[in-house]
């Protein structure tokens, strides 16, 4: 992901003596941990070293809304999705006061449909090639072009203009104090211990003259009342979306977040408490099975670019996943997965009349307490038991599932179904046993994994 210079200068460096960390190697310590010995609900195996995560219990009356989000983020690469058709869905979804449940099992409408196998291209490319599609050459010329001008109008008359190949380098060195980890950005160039790779592309002066001068767009074109917290680096954020909205969607889909590491100073920094990394930037995601995005957006604290009538009426959770899910368009067929972070009923009932097959963990309170039984009786009931209820206009179930702790679980295709069975340990008899396990609990732990 270096610029090519970068690359060449790092192979003929010799860097016998440093170790290039590996993508498959973390940090050990207590947060690396305990991110192993959690697994999601409901996974093939739970050793005793392991636990599962479990939605958080709450109170009856205890319903959260996770805040506001804002971001005047550019809609042309999205799918056109007519908003006439929205709106009919929105006439179409059930009450709150008229939701009733059944004990009866849920019937899937939806027609499965046939996904091409995506062929991985056999061309082998560079580090450089892969990154240029993410973040295009012409982008570097913008940002040299801007990084100018601002320079121009700050008066800094000893600068000396700048080009798309130096903004490149600065990149792929940037990216390279993300691998070698020192303490200090001047100690790649201090003689003792620095690295050819910083040396013998550029000067530390000038290294930290484009860093501090380096600008993505015009800072007089933008006004100073605009909402969007992220307008000074839109472009790259927009060029990167643009790339994952060309990539093909596989079947089986996830919207999750995802916290971006950052303790500087911005609007829109996040505190999660739990965390391994409690403060950062938080983006909300559509991505496949194995882990590729094909769309993203930033949270911000003000002023959402989200629907607020929209959001009103089937909660901020429901509203970013069907955000996010106007990259689907009219296709159909797709199984959708999330936590019980966006799941609402009438989420999963309006993903249903566009022919999305849709299934996550649930906040109880938020399915208008369906009649199922109380946790008192449930834990008296053997491990892998379940109850499944579906609601009269048979588009959403909710299943009620037995393991080491009580989980719940909604669909609006699949419930108990198919139930397989699963290894877990038991701390009476010290070993394995094998667990019934309902089929929404299999495909969204499979999902989501």
């Amino acid at each position: 992901m270096f610029s090519r210079d970068a690359i060449i200068a790092l192979e003929e460096s010799c860097l016998s003596d440093l170790e290039l960390s590996s993508d498959d190697e973390g940090p050990v310590g207590p947060a690396s941990e305990r991110e192993l010995r959690c697994v999601r609900v409901g996974a093939d195996i739970i050793s005793r070293n392991q636990r599962e995560i479990f939605p958080p219990a709450l109170d009856d009356d205890d319903d959260e809304d996770a805040g506001s989000l804002c971001v005047e983020m550019s809609d042309d690469f999205l799918p056109e999705v007519p908003s006439a058709s929205e709106d009919t869905l929105l006439q179409n979804i059930t009450p709150k006061h008229s939701i009733r449940w059944r004990h009866k099992e849920i019937v899937n409408t939806i027609s499965p449909a046939w996904f091409p196998f995506i062929a991985i291209d056999p061309r082998v490319e560079s580090p450089v090639d892969y990154y240029s599609r993410y973040v295009p050459k012409q982008l570097f010329q913008v940002m040299a072009e801007m990084t100018n001008l601002y320079a121009t109008y700050s008066n800094k008359v000893r600068f000396k203009p700048t080009t798309a190949k130096e903004i490149e380098i600065l990149f792929g060195l940037h990216l390279a104090t993300g691998i070698f980890g020192y303490p200090c950005l001047k100690m790649y160039w201090e003689t003792n211990i620095s690295i050819p790779l910083f040396t013998e592309n550029m000067a530390r002066d000038r290294f930290f003259e484009l860093r501090n001068n380096l600008h993505l767009v015009d800072n007089t074109a933008t006004s100073g009342n605009s909402k969007d917290a992220f307008i000074k680096v839109r472009p790259i954020f927009d060029a990167v979306r643009k790339r994952c909205l060309d990539l093909p969607l596989e079947k089986n889909l996830c919207v999750d977040e995802q916290i971006v590491p950052f303790t500087g100073k911005h609007v829109a920094k996040q505190y999660i408490k739990g965390k391994p990394c409690p403060w950062g930037l938080k983006i909300f995601f559509l991505y496949g099975k194995h882990g590729q995005a094909y769309d993203f957006i930033l949270y911000q604290s003000s002023s959402p670019e989200l629907d607020k009538n929209l959001t009103k009426k089937i909660g901020y959770g429901a509203a970013v996943v069907l955000h996010l899910t106007k990259r689907i368009g009219e296709s159909k067929g797709h199984q959708l997965y999330f936590d019980n972070y966006f799941s609402f009923y009438h989420l999963l009932q309006i993903l249903k009349q566009r022919g999305i097959m849709a299934a996550g963990t649930i906040r109880i309170n938020r399915f208008v307490k369906p009649s199922l039984l109380s946790d008192k009786e449930m834990n008296k009931k053997p491990r892998g038991f379940a109850q499944e209820m579906t609601s009269y206009d048979e588009d959403v179930t909710v299943v009620k599932w037995m393991d080491n702790k009580i989980t719940h679980l909604a669909s609006n295709f699949v419930g108990i179904g198919e139930k397989d069975l699963v290894k877990r340990w038991c701390k009476k008899d010290k070993h394995f046993i094998e667990v019934e396990r309902p089929e929404v609990v299999r495909k969204y732990n499979h999902a989501m994994g």
